[in-house]
């Protein structure tokens, strides 16, 4: 339940007692009067064309790419990726005051290997790999695609929040 509500008050309230999640993610997208509780957009996200590095930051650790070069390189534009010198600060302040971010450093002694970034909210983390795209076909009318879509990527999305391995 935490997982796909984050904790946050307006989702809990619209999910009816012993709902599975699935379900509730499912039928939610169907039901208008639960749109919009069930998928908040975050505020934290672009709401603008021309979206804030801090923004392409989120978005481009939400799609999965977690060392520094790959979210630079996913979070720049076409003239390249974004430079170190703003990068660092950005991605600091997400993780150090905004709490948006979180910072998975391996644990042996000697670094060998570069520290790893995620979302820090799960509710954040299912809206950027399924909500979105779910809200979206949904607003569109097209609920029963967002029913099926939310069905089709939630195994493999909780497999990856438990830490699991998931079958192949």
């Amino acid at each position: 339940m935490y997982l796909l509500s984050g904790g946050l008050p307006g989702i809990l309230r619209a999910w009816p007692a012993g709902v599975p999640a699935l379900d509730f993610g499912s039928v939610s997208v169907r039901t208008r009067r639960r749109r919009c509780s069930a998928f908040p957009r975050p505020r934290c996200l672009p709401n603008s064309p021309r979206p804030t590095s801090r923004e392409r930051v989120i978005e481009a650790v939400g799609a999965g790419n977690r060392t520094h070069a790959s979210i630079a390189a996913e979070a720049g534009s076409r003239t390249g990726a974004v430079p170190s010198g703003t990068l660092t600060p950005v991605r600091r302040r997400l993780v150090g005051d905004k709490h948006v971010l979180a910072i998975d450093e391996p644990l042996p002694v000697r670094r060998t290997k570069p520290a790893l970034y995620r979302v820090a909210d799960s509710s954040l983390r299912f809206y950027l790999a399924i909500g979105r795209a779910a809200h979206e076909l949904s607003r569109r009318g097209r609920a029963a695609a967002a029913g099926a879509l939310i069905s089709r990527r939630w195994a493999s999305w909780l497999g990856r929040e438990s830490g699991a391995p998931l079958a192949s």
